[in-house]
């Protein structure tokens, strides 16, 4: 499996988490760092079905089922 790493320095991370979960909808639910990857993932995920919708990528199925699938942590 293919491994991203998004480094932030130490003195710059809340800043980071904070501007992401103000912007993007955190309701205090776990931490802004968990947040934060979920909403990466989330929006990874949208890119990838737009993408195929709109070039007609075959798929097994569903082009948002499809992507669900893959795993992503």
């Amino acid at each position: 499996m293919a491994r991203i790493t998004i480094t932030i320095p130490d003195g710059k991370k809340d800043r980071v988490l904070d501007a992401v979960s103000a912007e993007k909808g955190y309701d205090g639910t776990g931490t802004k760092a968990a947040f934060l990857k979920r909403w990466i993932i989330r929006e990874l995920r949208e890119v990838v079905v737009t993408h195929e919708v709109k070039t007609g990528t075959p798929n097994h199925g569903t082009v948002k089922a499809d992507v669900d699938s893959i795993p992503m942590t």
